[in-house]
């Protein structure tokens, strides 16, 4: 229940005591500094100090060995700003590559100083606002992956195979981003539930969506790994298959856009017609099968059983929607 407190006026300025339990919670003593803001609605809000963790530089010390480049992507997804990686000995030229090639896998984590025995790192952004726009453009690169390889086995083009797997780096470096930059904002929970209006639960089902859009790049690296194994042991996939399967992995791109729109625009009855559209898919997959059987190759197979994990992925997808 709220607590009635009188306004008092001293010399023109007005004053309220704040309550002792509340002083007693935060540990704080006449002295100590608190922040008053004005929030959207026009109530006070006072916070103590030492809740403003937004301001603070988080530092970790990691040791430079063997194990550096885990212990390097644990500190960054952890939402440390600065990583001190030190060896009781010289950093070598081995050490400092490990490091090198670790952040080439990290945005925005550079090498800041280095000395004989420490290599410091820092992390420049962590923004709670970039999480829809990273999650947009995974979504992006992933889709077009599934759909490349399928262009790559009409097309005998391993050029576009060999892309397609140099693409699922860009979604990991994605991936560790975006889970860097909620982990990081949940210190500061009551900042980003005023800044950016997104809640605790809001960030769980993003870290949800990137991980599910991570794992459908994945399935479509595989899809391009087969496609190359195909086009090298010179297998001949007949035209009218390759549009088949171009058709449905066409389908299921359009379905995946359509569950993410879902998703933002919280529309349940989009979501419940994309798992339609979804079993639709599954069902011409499925009549497709014995076809591709016959062909007893089993790069082939794979294929196909990669198109029907990234479908289950999508539906997935669409159980996020309420």
């Amino acid at each position: 229940m709220p607590e009635a407190r009188k306004i008092l006026e001293i010399s023109g300025t007005y004053y309220i005591s704040l309550p002792r339990n509340w002083v007693k919670f935060h540990k704080l003593k006449k002295g100590d500094t608190v922040f008053i803001s004005i929030t959207d609605e026009g109530s006070l809000e006072i916070t103590p100090k030492e809740k403003r963790e937004e301001e603070k530089v988080r530092i970790i010390q990691i040791p430079l060995d063997d194990y550096v480049d885990r212990r390097i992507i644990a500190a960054y997804l952890g939402g440390y700003d600065i990583i001190e990686a030190v060896t009781l000995g010289k950093v070598t030229d081995s050490q400092r590559k490990k490091v090198e090639e670790t952040i080439k896998k990290l945005i925005g984590l550079v090498i800041v100083e280095e000395t004989p025995n420490k290599i410091i790192l820092q992390s420049f952004s962590k923004s709670i606002g970039e999480v829809w726009s990273l999650i947009k453009r995974m979504n992006d690169i992933a889709k077009s992956m599934y759909v490349d390889a399928i262009i790559a086995l009409m097309n005998s083009d391993s050029e576009v195979a060999e892309s397609v797997i140099r693409r699922d780096d860009n979604v990991d470096r994605l991936y560790f981003f975006l889970v860097r930059i909620i982990r990081a904002n949940l210190m500061s929970l009551r900042r980003m539930l005023k800044e950016y209006k997104i809640s605790p639960l809001e960030l769980l089902d993003y870290r949800l969506l990137s991980r599910a859009i991570e794992n459908i790049a994945d399935y479509g690296e595989s899809m391009a790994r087969n496609v190359l194994s195909i086009l090298n042991q010179g297998y001949i996939i007949s035209k009218d298959l390759c549009e088949q399967l171009y058709k449905i992995v066409r389908n299921l791109k359009n379905a995946q856009d359509k569950v993410l729109s879902a998703y933002k625009s919280r529309n349940l009855v989009e979501a419940v017609e994309v798992v339609k559209d979804l079993h639709k898919i599954n069902k011409k997959l499925m009549d497709m099968r014995k076809v591709i059987e016959d062909y007893n190759i089993k790069e082939l197979v794979e294929i196909v059983d990669c198109i029907e994990n990234i479908l289950r992925i999508i539906e997935d997808m669409g159980d996020l929607v309420f």
